[in-house]
Protein backbone atom coordinates (compact mmCIF):
# COMPACT_ATOMS: atom_id res chain seq x y z
CA UNK A 1 0.00 0.00 0.00
CA UNK A 2 1.19 3.38 -1.18
CA UNK A 3 -0.17 6.95 0.84
CA UNK A 4 0.79 9.20 2.36
CA UNK A 5 2.60 8.51 5.71
CA UNK A 6 3.04 11.32 8.97
CA UNK A 7 5.84 10.99 10.61
CA UNK A 8 6.02 12.38 14.00
CA UNK A 9 9.43 13.99 16.08
CA UNK A 10 9.44 12.41 19.52
CA UNK A 11 8.11 15.66 20.88
CA UNK A 12 4.86 15.29 18.69
CA UNK A 13 4.55 11.67 19.60
CA UNK A 14 4.93 12.06 23.38
CA UNK A 15 2.31 14.69 23.17
CA UNK A 16 -0.04 12.20 21.18
CA UNK A 17 0.12 9.33 23.88
CA UNK A 18 0.25 11.39 27.10
CA UNK A 19 -3.41 12.79 25.66
CA UNK A 20 -4.71 9.53 24.18
CA UNK A 21 -3.56 7.96 27.71
CA UNK A 22 -5.59 11.00 29.09
CA UNK A 23 -8.43 10.12 27.48
CA UNK A 24 -8.13 6.41 27.54
CA UNK A 25 -7.39 5.93 24.27
CA UNK A 26 -5.10 3.94 22.25
CA UNK A 27 -2.91 6.32 20.13
CA UNK A 28 -3.99 4.85 16.49
CA UNK A 29 -7.63 5.43 17.62
CA UNK A 30 -6.69 8.96 19.01
CA UNK A 31 -4.22 10.04 16.85
CA UNK A 32 -6.78 10.95 13.80
CA UNK A 33 -8.17 13.19 16.54
CA UNK A 34 -5.26 15.04 17.65
CA UNK A 35 -4.80 18.96 17.88
CA UNK A 36 -1.27 18.09 16.35
CA UNK A 37 -2.72 16.37 13.19
CA UNK A 38 -5.45 18.81 12.39
CA UNK A 39 -2.97 21.85 13.09
CA UNK A 40 0.34 20.85 11.72
CA UNK A 41 -1.34 18.35 8.97
CA UNK A 42 -4.21 20.59 7.95
CA UNK A 43 -2.79 20.73 4.30
CA UNK A 44 -2.85 17.04 4.04
CA UNK A 45 -6.46 15.54 3.70
CA UNK A 46 -8.10 12.21 2.42
CA UNK A 47 -10.96 14.07 0.44
CA UNK A 48 -12.00 12.42 -2.09
CA UNK A 49 -13.91 13.95 -5.09
CA UNK A 50 -15.70 12.90 -7.71
CA UNK A 51 -16.28 14.82 -11.00
CA UNK A 52 -19.40 14.98 -13.51
CA UNK A 53 -20.93 16.85 -16.50
CA UNK A 54 -24.65 16.70 -16.23
CA UNK A 55 -26.78 15.11 -13.01
CA UNK A 56 -28.37 11.89 -12.76
CA UNK A 57 -27.86 8.32 -13.76
CA UNK A 58 -26.95 9.38 -16.73
CA UNK A 59 -24.32 11.95 -16.15
CA UNK A 60 -20.79 11.85 -17.76
CA UNK A 61 -17.78 11.14 -15.68
CA UNK A 62 -14.39 12.80 -15.93
CA UNK A 63 -12.48 11.76 -13.23
CA UNK A 64 -11.52 11.53 -9.33
CA UNK A 65 -9.35 12.62 -6.80
CA UNK A 66 -8.36 11.32 -3.61
CA UNK A 67 -7.08 14.68 -1.50
CA UNK A 68 -8.16 18.06 -0.51
CA UNK A 69 -11.59 17.54 -2.38
CA UNK A 70 -13.40 20.11 -0.37
CA UNK A 71 -14.77 23.02 -1.68
CA UNK A 72 -11.78 24.90 -0.21
CA UNK A 73 -9.26 22.87 -1.91
CA UNK A 74 -10.61 23.57 -5.09
CA UNK A 75 -9.55 26.90 -7.10
CA UNK A 76 -12.49 28.78 -7.56
CA UNK A 77 -12.28 29.50 -11.15
CA UNK A 78 -13.48 25.32 -11.42
CA UNK A 79 -16.28 25.65 -8.55
CA UNK A 80 -17.66 29.09 -10.31
CA UNK A 81 -17.39 28.02 -14.14
CA UNK A 82 -20.42 29.11 -16.32
CA UNK A 83 -19.53 27.02 -19.50
CA UNK A 84 -18.87 23.59 -19.98
CA UNK A 85 -16.11 24.03 -21.88
CA UNK A 86 -14.94 26.11 -18.75
CA UNK A 87 -15.64 23.30 -16.78
CA UNK A 88 -14.06 20.61 -18.01
CA UNK A 89 -11.38 22.65 -19.08
CA UNK A 90 -10.59 23.43 -14.97
CA UNK A 91 -10.82 19.39 -14.21
CA UNK A 92 -8.54 18.81 -16.84
CA UNK A 93 -5.91 20.69 -14.69
CA UNK A 94 -6.18 18.56 -12.13
CA UNK A 95 -4.84 15.85 -14.15
CA UNK A 96 -1.35 16.89 -13.58
CA UNK A 97 -1.98 15.51 -9.89
CA UNK A 98 -0.86 12.22 -8.40
CA UNK A 99 -4.19 11.62 -6.94
CA UNK A 100 -6.00 12.18 -10.33
CA UNK A 101 -7.76 9.13 -11.99
CA UNK A 102 -8.49 9.50 -15.28
CA UNK A 103 -11.51 7.67 -16.26
CA UNK A 104 -9.17 5.58 -18.37
CA UNK A 105 -8.40 3.66 -15.42
CA UNK A 106 -11.54 3.00 -14.00
CA UNK A 107 -13.70 3.57 -11.04
CA UNK A 108 -11.13 3.91 -7.96
CA UNK A 109 -13.19 4.06 -5.10
CA UNK A 110 -14.61 0.32 -2.87
CA UNK A 111 -18.39 1.52 -3.33
CA UNK A 112 -20.31 1.97 -6.67
CA UNK A 113 -21.12 5.77 -6.94
CA UNK A 114 -20.79 8.90 -5.50
CA UNK A 115 -23.55 8.54 -2.70
CA UNK A 116 -20.40 7.49 -0.80
CA UNK A 117 -17.84 9.81 -1.84
CA UNK A 118 -16.88 12.93 0.50
CA UNK A 119 -18.03 15.25 -2.62
CA UNK A 120 -19.37 14.75 -5.67
CA UNK A 121 -19.18 18.41 -8.42
CA UNK A 122 -20.87 18.34 -11.44
CA UNK A 123 -21.36 21.05 -14.22
CA UNK A 124 -25.09 21.41 -15.04
CA UNK A 125 -27.76 24.00 -16.40
CA UNK A 126 -24.98 26.35 -16.41
CA UNK A 127 -23.37 26.67 -13.06
CA UNK A 128 -21.59 23.93 -10.85
CA UNK A 129 -23.48 21.74 -7.98
CA UNK A 130 -22.11 19.85 -5.06
CA UNK A 131 -22.84 16.78 -3.18
CA UNK A 132 -21.41 16.13 0.17
CA UNK A 133 -21.77 12.26 0.88
CA UNK A 134 -24.85 11.83 -1.89
CA UNK A 135 -26.62 14.86 -0.13
CA UNK A 136 -29.51 17.16 -2.45
CA UNK A 137 -27.35 18.78 -5.13
CA UNK A 138 -26.34 22.43 -4.34
CA UNK A 139 -25.22 25.08 -6.37
CA UNK A 140 -21.59 26.16 -5.53
CA UNK A 141 -21.69 30.19 -4.69
CA UNK A 142 -19.01 32.45 -3.49
CA UNK A 143 -20.60 33.00 -0.05
CA UNK A 144 -20.34 29.21 0.46
CA UNK A 145 -21.84 25.85 1.08
CA UNK A 146 -23.90 24.25 3.51
CA UNK A 147 -22.54 21.28 5.22
CA UNK A 148 -25.70 18.57 5.48
CA UNK A 149 -26.05 16.66 9.09
CA UNK A 150 -27.18 13.97 7.16
CA UNK A 151 -27.94 12.90 3.81
CA UNK A 152 -31.72 12.82 3.24
CA UNK A 153 -32.34 14.06 0.15
CA UNK A 154 -29.89 11.24 -1.88
CA UNK A 155 -28.30 12.58 -5.01
CA UNK A 156 -28.80 10.15 -8.13
CA UNK A 157 -25.30 9.07 -9.67
CA UNK A 158 -23.93 6.76 -12.78
CA UNK A 159 -23.77 3.17 -11.22
CA UNK A 160 -19.91 2.64 -11.73
CA UNK A 161 -19.93 -0.85 -10.29
CA UNK A 162 -18.70 -1.89 -14.36
CA UNK A 163 -15.78 0.10 -14.25
CA UNK A 164 -14.60 -0.58 -10.45
CA UNK A 165 -10.78 -0.55 -11.02
CA UNK A 166 -10.36 -0.05 -6.59
CA UNK A 167 -6.68 0.94 -6.02
CA UNK A 168 -4.40 1.39 -2.53
CA UNK A 169 -2.07 3.16 -4.11
CA UNK A 170 -0.92 6.85 -4.14
CA UNK A 171 -5.16 7.71 -5.65
CA UNK A 172 -6.72 5.99 -2.63
CA UNK A 173 -6.55 8.57 -0.10
CA UNK A 174 -5.32 6.42 2.61
CA UNK A 175 -2.79 7.90 5.30
CA UNK A 176 -0.65 5.91 7.80
CA UNK A 177 0.74 7.12 10.78
CA UNK A 178 4.07 5.65 11.58
CA UNK A 179 6.49 5.84 15.02
CA UNK A 180 9.96 4.91 15.28
CA UNK A 181 11.19 2.46 17.95
CA UNK A 182 11.86 5.50 20.69
CA UNK A 183 8.18 6.40 19.96
CA UNK A 184 6.34 3.04 20.91
CA UNK A 185 8.40 3.00 23.64
CA UNK A 186 7.25 5.94 25.25
CA UNK A 187 3.89 4.65 24.47
CA UNK A 188 4.79 1.06 26.29
CA UNK A 189 5.97 3.00 29.53
CA UNK A 190 2.10 4.94 29.07
CA UNK A 191 0.58 1.09 29.26
CA UNK A 192 -1.13 1.91 25.74
CA UNK A 193 0.56 -0.96 23.70
CA UNK A 194 1.45 -1.12 20.19
CA UNK A 195 -1.46 -1.04 18.88
CA UNK A 196 -0.32 1.96 16.93
CA UNK A 197 1.64 -0.24 14.69
CA UNK A 198 -0.89 -1.21 12.77
CA UNK A 199 -0.86 1.28 9.82
CA UNK A 200 -3.49 3.84 11.54
CA UNK A 201 -5.58 4.16 8.55
CA UNK A 202 -7.72 6.97 8.97
CA UNK A 203 -9.61 7.04 5.42
CA UNK A 204 -13.19 6.85 5.40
Amino acid sequence: MHSITLTYTDAEWREITQEAARRGKKPSAFVHEAPLLQQNRKDIMGTRADFYVGRGEKAEWLGSIAWDGYPDGLDESLLLSTTDGEFREQVSLLQTRDDWTATSYGWPWPWDDSQTTDCAYAFDDGKVWISFFGSEWQECQEHGFEYPETAANMAMFPNMSSLKNVTLGKRSGVILVTASEEQKDVASLLGLGHDHDSGGDTSR
